[in-house]
């Protein structure tokens, strides 16, 4: 507020009113005000005439204080006679009526007049509505008390996730230390080579899970249309849990109604997040009994269909009174169960917030201290096409040639490590790889060479991806170039797009993830 009071002290005090009038006061958005030397008001402007509706007759002389609010009505009347008397510049704030008979903050201030010979003419002033930006004091008032109230939260929560991640982390550094034994037997070396494994996982699912939610709560995923089978992705999620369920001695088992359609349209990745969090937890806070998702159809009109998907369990439950928390980040039931069983706390708002972006919803049906919880996640798809109920065997697939056989594939990383674990990922499915450790030689190599797709890093010294991308581009306007980094973020991603990258895989990822994505778009280049 102070700025106002510096720039009205500069106002020259000898322009004449006429002047003001007739060529700046009645064209400016501020109301504007004049008094004479006895404090009646003598002007109004055009926008003050307009702002309060009423008729410049009203407000002359003391009339429009008739129009400010009772509750500040004597308080701004003092005020104003003071300083009038004293003809000292002031400042003050209340709440005026409007063309509507609403009453708005205003913001006024006024200073003295004096002419060329320093005879006092009386006042002038203005006025500004500041209502918006009290309301947006008062916002930011609570904001800051919801923050400070949640800042235990988040306190609390980064120092979970600092566990959760240490944890595993120590686990790989441990074994990959212990693994530099060369007397160690190779039966010895196998099982920690699986925990590392599994604890790798465990990693990146949490920093996944972060990221999400960081892109949730700026709007920023959108859900994928992809036809894809959905007793695949059960059969997937069933063998997944079928191991995790054993050892802990549970029995874990999917029911499906006979309704199912295998073959729809939606976005399989979201899907099986959802899943995965819910399953994962009704493991993790069973200690004895089973595990069931049962999946059931309700058809609607255009070919949809409703797939709801109930995730039971006789695990612990949770009590009436937390119940309210369980879809909020940064927080768990309580301390206690954080302690015991671990976690993030993010993986039921995530899932509650990406069961959203696919047009549906998650929600817990009910929840018994000691008895267990059922969720239910349902959400609408378009049925790809009709297909008869196919019994769901819970064996693994049988082999078969692979989507990638024959396919040529140039790999462009900088890192050896990178280029050597690709290309075992890719050589399995009967895949051609080649691979170039920097822009330059990626460059000669598909002048030289036909490929059927490239996947590039970004950040790598000499020529980053995005110049390969350009020089390639140059005598190749259609082999697929797809980003491969470790930039996550959604803006990483958007750049890639807008570039001209064909897609951003993340890195890392796994060998079935990233082989289906690349498929993925091989198929879209040949449908094209």
């Amino acid at each position: 507020m102070n700025s106002y009071s510096d720039r009205s002290a500069d106002w020259t005090t000898s322009v004449q009113p006429k002047y003001l009038k007739e060529y700046v006061i009645d064209s400016l958005p501020v109301l504007i005000w004049q008094s004479d030397v006895n404090g009646l008001y003598t002007y109004f402007n055009s926008s003050w005439i307009e702002f309060t509706g009423r008729p410049l007759e009203h407000e002359i002389g003391l009339g429009w204080m008739k129009s400010i609010h009772p509750e500040d009505y004597q308080r701004c009347f003092e005020f104003l006679q003071k300083h009038f008397k004293e003809k000292k510049s002031f400042e003050i704030e209340y709440r005026l009526q409007d063309s509507e008979r609403k009453y708005r903050w205003m913001m006024g201030q006024g200073c003295p007049q004096y002419d060329s010979s320093g005879y006092y003419l009386g006042f002038i002033g203005y006025n500004i509505d500041v209502s918006d930006y009290k309301k947006h004091l008062d916002d930011l008032q609570m904001a800051k008390q919801a923050a400070d109230a949640a800042n235990i939260i988040k306190t609390e929560f980064l120092a979970n996730v600092s566990h959760e991640i240490r944890s595993p982390m120590s686990i790989i550094l441990g074994f990959a230390e212990i693994m530099r034994d060369e007397n160690m037997s190779e039966l010895e070396r196998q099982d920690l080579l699986t925990r590392i494994l599994r604890n790798g996982h465990q990693l990146l699912n949490i920093i996944n899970d972060v990221l999400d939610v960081s892109k949730v709560e700026a709007n920023k995923i959108e859900a994928e249309s992809i036809q894809f089978s959905l007793y695949y992705l059960l059969q997937e999620i069933h063998e997944l849990f079928d191991i995790k369920s054993q050892e802990k001695n549970l029995i874990f088992k999917i029911n499906l109604s006979d309704s199912i359609p295998d073959l729809v349209k939606s976005d399989p990745t979201r899907i099986q997040q959802i899943l995965t969090n819910l399953i994962s937890n009704s493991i993790k806070f069973t200690n004895k009994g089973e595990v069931t998702l049962t999946v059931t159809s309700s058809p609607i009109e255009n070919n949809k269909t409703y797939i709801s998907f109930d995730v039971h369990d006789t695990g612990i439950g949770i009590a009436p009174e937390y119940q309210n928390k369980i879809f909020k980040p940064f927080g768990q039931v309580d301390a206690t169960i954080s302690r015991k069983y671990g976690g993030t706390g993010l993986g039921l708002f995530l899932s509650y917030r990406l069961a959203q972006v696919l047009g549906g919803q998650l929600a817990l049906v009910k929840s018994q201290p000691n008895e267990g919880s059922t969720f239910q996640f349902r959400i609408p798809v378009e049925v790809a096409e009709a297909s008869p109920p196919v019994q769901l065997t819970l064996t693994h697939h049988l082999s078969k040639k692979s989507p990638l056989y024959g396919i040529k594939i140039l790999i462009v990383d900088d890192a050896e490590e990178n280029r050597l674990l690709f290309n075992r990922f890719f050589s399995q499915t009967g895949a051609h790889v080649e691979s170039a450790s920097n822009g330059e030689i990626a460059i000669q190599m598909c002048q030289q060479n036909k490929y059927d797709i490239i996947l590039t890093d970004i950040k790598m010294p000499g020529m980053d991806g995005y110049t390969v991308l350009k020089k390639i581009r140059q005598f190749d306007s259609k082999t697929p170039i797809v980003a491969l980094t470790a930039h996550a973020l959604t803006t990483e991603k958007d750049k890639c797009l807008q570039e001209g990258f064909s897609e951003h895989i993340t890195k890392p990822v796994n060998r079935q993830s990233l082989i289906s994505q690349v498929t993925k778009i091989l198929q879209k280049k040949t449908s094209k």
